[in-house]
């Protein structure tokens, strides 16, 4: 699922990053912006590592850090599908969820990079800034997150309700939590009893599986499921095309 988190002020605890990386075990990174430019780190196999880099930076900057744990499922497990990725030499970006690309399986690429390279680097400069282009990468990402951070030290993120903020630090989902510390029961989808990680599913009471089906709508994308296994699957003909190297074999393919 990775999970994404804008830490914005204070030293977040060695035991909550840690949880972060045992849940998404296949890499860690960070950035921020220093005296105009922005930096990064990327740490594939040491979370000893990364804790002791990121802690000596937070001692002694005081502005926004955004870190990113891994877990995999388009791509290699590899330090160059470690997030951020640079979308220009001001402005780089992390990504929470899975995003629909197409020759996925062509590439070591994660699908994150594989939007970067495809979508993202061509866009104006300025993108940011223009509300039509904004609106159209929400849509097109669905319930996926992106938080974008540049060299001034400024950050968007989008989809931003879909996590949360906790302490002045938000969290693209409750994956840094541990078990231990996290009672998953008062959090169980109302129909199908999964865990709700997002505050989107908390607040509906229901996953996201489980809403797409009752719009019937793709879990995905968001297009209109036709058929009957369409709904019952909850994902659209596309998308099950597309994924159906990570679906259940149950799922099969249309």
């Amino acid at each position: 699922m990775c999970i994404i988190i804008l830490n914005t002020k204070g030293l977040i605890p060695k035991t909550t990053l840690q949880a972060c990386a045992i849940n998404n075990p296949d890499g860690a990174g960070m950035m921020h912006a220093y005296k105009g430019k922005l930096e990064t780190f990327k740490e594939l196999k040491s979370f000893d590592l990364f804790y002791e880099y990121y802690s000596n930076v937070r001692k002694s900057f005081k502005g926004n850090i955004a870190l990113h744990f891994r877990i995999k499922t388009h791509g290699t497990v590899s330090e160059k599908n470690i997030h951020p990725f640079f979308i220009n030499r001001n402005l780089a970006f992390m990504h929470n969820g899975i995003l629909d690309v197409e020759d996925y399986e062509k590439t070591e690429l994660s699908d994150t990079q594989l939007f970067n390279e495809r979508i993202l680097k061509r866009l104006p400069k300025d993108f940011l800034r223009n509300k039509a282009i904004m609106e159209l990468i929400e849509t097109s990402i669905g319930y996926n997150k992106l938080l974008f951070l540049n060299n001034l030290n400024e950050y968007t993120i989008i989809n931003e309700k879909a996590g949360l903020w906790r302490e002045g630090n938000w969290y693209s989902n409750y994956s840094y939590l541990a078990e231990t510390s996290f009672n998953f029961d008062d959090y169980e989808c109302e129909s199908c009893g999964k865990i709700l990680f997002s505050d989107y599913e908390i607040e509906e009471g229901f996953c996201t599986e489980c809403l797409s089906k009752y719009n019937q709508t793709c879990q995905n994308c968001d297009e209109i499921l036709t058929s009957d296994y369409e709904i019952e699957t909850g994902y659209c003909e596309e998308c099950l095309n597309t994924w159906k190297e990570y679906l259940p074999k149950s799922y099969g393919v249309l």
